[in-house]
C-alpha cells in the first residue's frame, strides 16, 4: 500500500527558475577569460547538456576531463559562484513557467515543501527572494550540497534524504520535482517519487527520451500539467 504524499521537493536551476542557461553562461564566460583558445569551442546548448544538474565539484571535474592540459586555479569554483551572481543580479529572473507560483500556493497549503539544489546555499536563497518565494522557502527549508559530505551531491540521495529527515518525512511520502538526470538518479536511490519538468530544456524531445530511457514515468513540460496528488 503506497504511503500519501506529505512533502515536495523541488530542484531550482531549471524547475523553480530558468536560470541554468545563465548559469551555465557565466561559467563559459570564466572559462574563456582564463583560456581562450582551448575553450573557444565551448557553446551554451552544448554546455547545458553536459552540466545541468551538476553540483559545482562535478563540473570542475568533468572539466578537467574534458580539457585535461588546462590549469585550473584552485578557485575556481569562487570564480564560477562570483560571476553566475553577477549575471543573475544583472538579468531579470524569471519564473521558468508562469503557471508555477499559483501552483506552488496551492502545494504549499496541502505539503511540506523544500529545495534541494547542488548550488550555492546564499545564491539559491537569493534568488527564491527575488522571485517572491521566501514565504514558501524560508533558509531552513532550502537545502544544498553544502549540507551534505563533499562529493556528495546529487546524482547521490543524501541532499533529498537530509532534507526528508530534516522535514521529519520518510522516503515513500516525498515526491522530488527536478529537470536533470542527477535528480532522476537522486530521487531513485532515496526511494522517492519523481515528477521530471522538462520546460527549460533546449531541446525538450532529446531531454524527455534521456529521462525516460533512465526510468522516469512521469514527465511534464509545462506544470499546468502537474499530475493531481
Amino acid at each position: 500500500m503506497n504511503a500519501p504524499i506529505k512533502g515536495i521537493l523541488w530542484d531550482f536551476d531549471g524547475t523553480l527558475a530558468s536560470t541554468e542557461r545563465a548559469v551555465c553562461q557565466a561559467r563559459i564566460d570564466v572559462l574563456k577569460d582564463l583560456f581562450p583558445l582551448a575553450t573557444n569551442d565551448l557553446h551554451i546548448d552544448q554546455v547545458v547538456c553536459w552540466w545541468t544538474g551538476k553540483s559545482g565539484d562535478d563540473i570542475i571535474t568533468d572539466i578537467k576531463t574534458r580539457y585535461p592540459a588546462l590549469a585550473l586555479p584552485t578557485n575556481m569554483q569562487d570564480r564560477f559562484t562570483a560571476r553566475a551572481q553577477e549575471r543573475l543580479n544583472n538579468h531579470p529572473l524569471e519564473w521558468s513557467d508562469a503557471a508555477l507560483p499559483p501552483l506552488l500556493a496551492t502545494l504549499a497549503s496541502k505539503f511540506s515543501m523544500a529545495v534541494g539544489s547542488n548550488g550555492d546555499h546564499r545564491i539559491v536563497h537569493g534568488n527564491i527572494e527575488k522571485l517572491g518565494a521566501g514565504n514558501i522557502f524560508t533558509p531552513d527549508r532550502i537545502f544544498t550540497v553544502r549540507d551534505v559530505a563533499p562529493g556528495r551531491g546529487k546524482p547521490f540521495p543524501d541532499i533529498f534524504n537530509h532534507a526528508a529527515d530534516t522535514l521529519g518525512l520518510k522516503s515513500d511520502e516525498v515526491i522530488v520535482v527536478g529537470d536533470s538526470l542527477a535528480d532522476l538518479a537522486a530521487a531513485q536511490s532515496a526511494g522517492m517519487k519523481f515528477v521530471a519538468y522538462t520546460g527549460c530544456a533546449p531541446d525538450k524531445d532529446a531531454a524527455i527520451q534521456r529521462l525516460k530511457d533512465n526510468g522516469a514515468t512521469t514527465i511534464i513540460r509545462h506544470y499546468s500539467d502537474f499530475p493531481k496528488i
